[in-house]
């Protein structure tokens, strides 16, 4: 595992068990003990604004060669898991922490997917698995229905 800061590695321990893994598995993980990882899941973690734009044209062309999943070698097998796997995890971190045009690409993927079910979207992009961009498209598109007066 590559160096995190101390909020990244509680972001990530709190997102590994919200996955279902086990306290010991995730100190394996990341590197540090089973204790370091209950206090991880339990501290607070300052608040972040997500920003996240759906029905915006789609973003402009030739950001896609500064992405952290275009270097140094990529794996495309690791980017075309579902979130599920030790590869594909680790590619969602590297997006996650590392990827300088994540926005682009969750914008790019938001708006090329639109409704389409879960099953048809693949890959992580812009930093999410499919399931979490159906459920963000979902989120979203109820925040945008107009309310009947």
């Amino acid at each position: 595992m590559t160096h995190m800061t101390r909020e990244e590695r509680a972001t990530r321990a709190r997102t590994l068990y919200r996955a279902g893994w086990s306290d010991p598995a995730i100190a394996a993980h990341l590197g540090v003990s089973t204790r370091t990882v209950l206090r991880l899941r339990h501290e607070p973690t300052r608040a972040r604004k997500a920003t996240v734009v759906i029905d915006r044209p789609r973003p402009a062309e030739g950001w896609h060669r500064h992405g952290a999943c275009t270097r140094p070698t990529p794996i495309p097998a690791d980017w075309d898991g579902d979130g599920t796997t030790t590869e594909s995890i680790a590619a969602q971190n590297v997006c996650v922490l590392r990827c300088p045009v994540r926005a682009l690409c969750l914008a790019e993927a938001m708006h090329g997917e639109g409704a389409m079910p879960t099953r048809g979207r693949g890959g992580i992009a812009g930093g999410l698995t499919p399931v979490q961009r159906a459920s963000l498209y979902r989120a979203l598109r109820s925040r945008t229905q107009e309310v009947p007066a």
